[in-house]
């Protein structure tokens, strides 16, 4: 799986998609240690594709090689770049629309602590 910072009309799933939700700025004193919301898109594959929902489940999994929550809290640092990250919940699944094909996009809500 491959991250993209924005979604081009073409790529080969699955991909991961962020969109920030919300910055919490003056929820810590001087700023520091600051929570930041995230949604994480999975975009798996295009909606009629069967496989797509065993995937998801995988991906939605709290354990296992395709699980989202368990790649990102393995290292609840992201490499030292964060104080704490925590997956709180995923789905349900969405239908996402791109360059005129309908893809399934899995959403997972994160937040991070900055």
């Amino acid at each position: 799986m491959s991250y993209m910072p924005y979604l081009s009309d073409t790529f080969t799933p699955p991909v991961v998609l962020a969109a920030i939700e919300e910055v919490e700025y003056h929820a810590a004193f001087a700023r520091g240690n600051v929570p930041h919301s995230f949604t994480l898109f999975v975009v798996l594959s295009r909606v009629d594709d069967r496989s797509a929902i065993a995937s998801m489940e995988a991906y939605m999994s709290a354990v296992g090689p395709s699980s989202v929550c368990l790649a990102l809290e393995a290292d609840t640092s992201l490499g030292g770049v964060v104080q704490d990250v925590v997956v709180t919940k995923s789905g349900p699944p969405k239908a996402l629309t791109v360059g005129g094909a309908v893809y399934l996009a899995l959403p997972f809500t994160v937040e991070v602590i900055a």
